[in-house]
């Protein structure tokens, strides 16, 4: 009975993200809290595959070491786009993120190296989004500064960014080919990476800049969760394009519940310790047992069986 249910659901044509999951998150996510605090929103943009099968292009909200899916596109894996397709992928992505996320709210896209290119920082600059971008450190290319001099962008970094510990932030102008762009360089070596950071951003050269950039490795774990550490998507025998669309559907409410409750969960259990006696707080900072989808997925299966017991439903503390 549950089988015949789920697949009446996969099949059923209604079911779609723009009318089916991305209201729920309009309504869901505490969106007053940044606009009462002047916070961004942080984004992260990137891309997985399942298998060899299809490959999956995902805007997703950062949230406290996960990822939150807000839009998202599909096309097999291993097979060439149609010219142009790719940005026509990219385009429906920021266009349904635009419809997801509040209009008055500052947005910060983050995106890996793949993404440092004018097509696409265009594209979110003409939204009127901010960007943070992880630039191709050894890459070929030209460095104009503030007077107008140009030098060869891959060693201007070596010279700042020689040795771990170092860290350099510059403003200027780079992809001279495609008419220059003004761009905030940023780019630290920590100690024990293999190599440094560089970040390109539209926002002013500051160092909370590669904190930012930080967020965008949260859509990583998101992605574990589809995968390996949650609802194991590489197991689906689902072969259909527009039916794994709609489990994508599935599997954007399930963390946004799951996520949700977790939230909950955490904050009754920080108030718990706060109330405890002072005989029984712990001395130092203790690390974190459980991750929030750990303690919203225990939580979930509780609710499940019992659907009286009293939660709060909202994605809070962005």
């Amino acid at each position: 009975s549950i089988a015949r249910r789920l697949r009446r659901g996969l099949h059923d044509t209604r079911v779609q993200a723009s009318t089916w999951y991305q209201p729920a998150v309009r309504q869901v996510v505490d969106w007053g809290r940044l606009r009462q605090r002047g916070k961004a929103v942080v984004l992260a943009l990137d891309e997985s595959s399942q298998e060899e099968r299809l490959h999956l292009l995902r805007m997703s909200l950062t949230y406290w070491g996960k990822a939150l899916p807000l839009a998202w596109r599909l096309w097999p894996q291993n097979t060439p786009l149609a010219a142009g397709a790719y940005w026509d992928h990219i385009d429906g992505v920021l266009e349904e993120t635009a419809a997801t996320v509040p209009a008055d709210l500052e947005v910060v896209v983050t995106a890996d190296r793949a993404y440092d290119i004018p097509p696409f920082i265009d594209r979110v600059a003409a939204r009127g989004w901010h960007w943070v971008v992880r630039l191709k450190a050894n890459g070929a290319g030209k460095f104009r500064d503030h007077q107008g001099r140009e030098q060869d962008l891959a060693r201007l970094i070596r010279r700042y960014v020689a040795a771990p510990g170092q860290r350099w932030k510059t403003r200027g102008a780079i992809f001279k080919k495609a008419g220059w762009r003004t761009v905030s360089l940023v780019a630290g070596w920590a100690p024990g990476a293999k190599e440094p950071l560089v970040v390109l951003t539209d926002l002013p050269p500051r160092w909370e800049v590669l904190r930012l950039y930080d967020r965008r490795f949260w859509i990583e774990p998101g992605f574990r969760t589809d995968k390996s550490a949650g609802w194991h998507w590489e197991d689906s025998q689902l072969t259909d394009q527009d039916t794994v669309e709609r489990l994508l559907v599935a599997m954007a409410w399930a963390p946004l519940l799951v996520l949700a409750l977790g939230a909950h969960q955490a904050q009754l259990l920080l108030a718990r310790l706060a109330a405890a006696p002072p005989t029984r707080r712990p001395r130092v900072p203790q690390h974190a047992r459980e991750s929030l989808f750990a303690l919203g997925l225990r939580f979930a299966r509780r609710w499940l069986a019992d659907p009286t017991f009293p939660t709060r439903w909202s994605l809070t503390h962005l």
